[in-house]
């Protein structure tokens, strides 16, 4: 019986919580993601939270991707230092990984919220299923909003004043991760470091792009708001102005007009 097999039965028996560290391997082209992870369930089937990971798995696909358990701790601060032990700066630097930032900083607000049964995790399994079905028929899903951020704006509060996880951290390590994150981002060229993928965002539109459109009338360019849209849907706008088509002719932002 493997050890995997063992702790499984162990958690059946006692639904022990298991701090672990697990690895992440895109099939594909080898890439690799390290994360820590506190659960009851050793085949949660928990796939990272990281922006670039979560990213990869939704452009090559969940089946291309394999998670290796690595060590399981007693203790979350076990945990958090064998994280910090393995994801250093020179790991994030390695263009063969997908994580951002230095690992040991823990997300406390979340395990705070969860520990001390805060928001919709006061409710029990059976009561957040039937909560689940009920929000699918007919609950107001704003209710179901303000009880996650209430747990969540407590867990901040605590974490804040005890400086817990990210809050332990000066000014300067917090703009280090955030330097460390951005040139990982330029290296993979996401988001706003990709051109292609404005320019989908630019087509797109929508809440995507911070609600406008384009629009031209052959000379200039506009933008027609999302508040625009809430009073006349874009469609029918166009519909009703002839003289304006979708999209940009110069390809460029209109020049700002200073009073």
């Amino acid at each position: 019986m493997t050890i995997k097999q063992q702790l499984l039965i162990k958690e059946v028996i006692t639904m022990t919580i298991y701090n672990t560290i697990y690895k992440i391997t895109n099939k594909i082209n080898g890439k690799t993601y390290i994360g820590m992870h506190k659960t009851k369930n050793l085949d949660d089937s928990y796939m990272g939270s990281g922006f670039l990971i979560k990213r990869a798995i939704k452009f090559h696909g969940k089946e291309n991707f394999e998670k290796e358990i690595l060590f399981v701790f007693d203790t979350y601060d076990e945990m958090l230092e064998k994280e910090k032990e393995l994801v250093t700066e020179s790991f994030v630097d390695n263009p063969m990984t997908y994580n951002l930032v230095c690992g040991g900083l823990g997300w406390d607000v979340g395990n705070y919220v969860v520990d001390n049964n805060l928001g919709i995790h006061s409710l029990t399994f059976s009561e957040r299923s039937n909560f689940s079905k009920i929000n699918q028929a007919n609950r107001c899903v704003e209710e179901r909003k303000k009880m996650c951020s209430d747990g969540g704006k407590l867990g901040g509060v605590i974490c804040r004043k005890n400086n817990l996880g990210m809050f332990s951290l000066t000014k300067e390590q917090k703009l280090k991760n955030s330097q460390m994150g951005i040139e990982k981002q330029k290296k993979n060229k996401l988001a706003r470091f990709n051109s292609e993928h404005q320019s989908n965002l630019g087509k797109i539109g929508g809440p995507k792009n911070k609600g406008f459109k384009w629009y031209t009338d052959g000379v200039e360019d506009f933008k027609y708001t999302r508040n625009q849209q809430i009073e006349v849907s874009f469609e029918l706008f166009l519909k009703e102005n002839s003289q304006f088509k979708h999209g940009r002719t110069s390809g460029r932002r209109p020049k700002r007009i200073c009073d």
